[in-house]
């Protein structure tokens, strides 16, 4: 059932997002360099999903354009 499916995702999910967090206390935060990876990361992975929704409202389709309709819609 899709319910018990969805209540698991958002637990696993929070789960992984809990051991990323706690690795970050490893860090030297004092670093440009680890400062630089960790802006970077959460940078591109908030706005490429955007883009990519952005992308196929205005254009109709995905980003990639096939004969397979499955495929452009991932």
């Amino acid at each position: 059932p899709f319910p018990i499916f969805s209540a698991i995702y958002c637990i696993m999910f929070g789960i992984v997002t809990a051991t990323g967090v706690s690795f970050l206390q490893f860090t030297n935060m004092n670093s440009m360099r680890s400062m630089f990876i960790i802006g970077l990361s959460l940078f591109l992975g908030l706005s490429i999903p955007q883009y990519f929704n952005e992308y196929t409202a205005s254009a109709g389709f995905g980003p990639v354009r096939s004969h397979a309709r499955w495929f452009n819609d991932i």
